[in-house]
């Protein structure tokens, strides 16, 4: 009976040496990359070259993205034409002679005090400024509505350089709609986003933002969703749509950029800022395209 006992003791004993013996193998072989190793190792001052190779890895996707999205962002400027004014010159003196009495100069030749407003053409004066995103390779163009409304004229100019007069074809707008446009340029081949499912989107994954702040063309920041799902009663801004909420860095000029994910795809348009608030940026948000 003793000897029997004793058999079974030192057969769990082998057991137990083997899977001890298995795991230190699995350990010193592998070396695998988890969340606990990687904060001990950096509590001792012991992350390895290994850890180091996974960061790098992670920062050349994000350069990757940034150069793939690129050249499908485009910026917008939008001129208006304005009639001239028929203000009266500032040396208009009326009927008297004051030029006939200073400088002798005859009534038919002193020049004429008021402008005639028919024969002067429309000037041309600076609009709107902002971004857009290529969905098409025909030329097809979203951007926000806000962007191009009330423009006479509007310029696309592409990260090549090249620029193209703009014709709007499609706008969503007023207090229930998703200030959205769609200008249509003449190109051919050109570089595209491909859609993705705003709808898919957690709180706490990575977005890229990619616009034209101040005219700076072709400038990228990087955020996490915030927030989904936020209305005008969250944000008191506008009236339309359902937003992403993003701390993704935007400024002036970066209306109807494009809101990426990690895969490159668009997930949005970035939309409006709200400063000194909880809210950094918003994005209209895109259903899954069909």
């Amino acid at each position: 009976m003793f000897r029997s006992h004793s058999t079974q003791w030192i057969v769990a004993l082998v057991v137990i040496a083997i899977i001890a013996f298995s795991i230190t193998l699995g350990i010193d072989n592998h070396h695998p990359f988890t969340v606990q190793t990687a904060v001990s190792q950096a509590a001792t001052g012991q992350a390895s070259d290994e850890d180091f190779k996974y960061l790098e890895r992670i920062n050349r996707a994000f350069i990757e993205i940034v150069n793939r999205a690129k050249p499908a962002v485009v910026q917008i400027t939008t001129t208006k034409r304005v009639a001239m004014s028929g203000n009266k010159s500032p040396f208009d003196f009326g009927d008297n002679d004051f030029f006939h009495y200073w400088f002798g100069v005859p009534r038919d030749r002193q020049q004429p005090q008021e402008r005639d407003d028919k024969n002067e053409p429309p000037r041309e004066v600076p609009g709107g400024l902002g971004s857009g995103v290529i969905v098409s390779k025909e030329g097809y163009i979203l951007t926000n509505n806000h962007v191009i409304e009330g423009a006479d004229d509007i310029t696309v100019i592409l990260p090549n350089g090249r620029d193209y007069k703009a014709k709007v074809v499609g706008r969503d707008s007023g207090e229930q709609g998703t200030d959205l446009a769609i200008l249509k340029i003449d190109g051919k081949d050109l570089p595209v986003l491909p859609f993705g499912d705003s709808d898919a989107l957690e709180v706490g994954e990575w977005v890229i933002a990619i616009g034209s702040p101040f005219g700076l063309a072709q400038t990228a920041t990087r955020g996490m969703v915030s927030a989904k799902g936020r209305s005008n009663s969250d944000l008191s801004v506008v009236d339309y749509a359902d937003f992403i909420q993003t701390d993704a860095a935007i400024n002036r000029g970066n209306s109807g950029g494009a809101l990426i994910n990690i895969r490159g795809e668009l997930i949005g348009l970035n939309t409006a800022i709200a400063t000194g608030g909880i809210i950094d940026q918003i994005g209209r948000m895109f259903p899954e395209a069909h």
